[in-house]
């Protein structure tokens, strides 16, 4: 049974049009890397998805571009948050996996500590609730609203009792998502709603763990249009 005492994380961190907000997450990445956490073997893999801007550009100008620990994955046409996960587990080499988000509304420090507090030898899948009773949570009443409202409809049309199945950051076992991600074929922000669903099929334990988190400006998700795509999505999921 694998055991965190390795110290083997990977993190997955996809980005679109981030020009930005892109030299911030380099930078924390940069700073990370010398402070207490030096006992941890890491890698950093960003997936630039098809941006349009220079965020490419500002990637590979930055210091930490030609660093061993740091990964680009860089394809020209945008294919969804789903897709550029799935680019960056297949690139990933340690044990475990970490997706956050890019403009760290859950922070790297919080992702590991969250991860030494509650992993548990026999669960290889983590996802971060903000729904969980101890998470600490600033965002705006309007999101709040709208997740509820989604959080809802994906347990009387999928079943899903997961009480966040949208927050970012997300710890599975390598082996076990490259199997099952082999499968899903969500490409964007359902990516994670059909992970669960085939977690539920194959009867595999998905953990929620709580977070702090902290909602930032220049999120690329279109409240009412991307709401719309995933609720189609969702009824394609259930009839898959």
């Amino acid at each position: 049974m694998l055991s965190l005492k390795n110290n083997l994380i990977s993190f997955v961190i996809p980005c679109y049009n981030e020009t930005k907000r892109i030299n911030f997450l380099l930078n924390s990445i940069l700073k990370f890397q010398i402070d207490k956490y030096k006992n941890y073997k890491l890698e950093f893999i960003i997936i630039n998805d098809g941006s349009t801007d220079d965020t490419e550009i500002k990637i590979k100008n930055h210091t930490i571009y030609k660093k061993f620990f740091f990964k680009l994955i860089t394809y020209k046409v945008n294919k969804g948050k789903g897709f550029a996960l799935m680019q960056g587990i297949y690139a990933s080499k340690y044990d475990w996996v970490i997706t956050i988000d890019v403009d760290l509304s859950v922070t790297i420090s919080e992702a590991i500590k969250r991860f030494n507090e509650y992993f548990e030898p026999n669960i290889n899948i983590y996802f971060g609730s903000r729904n969980h009773f101890k998470s600490i949570v600033y965002k705006k009443q309007h999101r709040q609203l709208i997740g509820s409202i989604f959080h809802i409809i994906i347990q009387i049309v999928l079943g899903i009792k997961i009480k966040d199945t949208q927050c970012g950051f997300k710890i599975y076992q390598r082996n076990l998502i490259n199997s099952l991600s082999q499968n899903i074929i969500s490409h964007g922000y359902t990516f994670d709603l059909e992970l669960a669903v085939l977690c539920s099929k194959n009867k595999i334990m998905i953990k929620e763990i709580p977070v702090n988190w902290v909602h930032k400006e220049g999120s690329k998700v279109n409240l009412f249009i991307d709401s719309f795509k995933m609720l189609i999505d969702i009824f394609k999921i259930r009839f898959r």
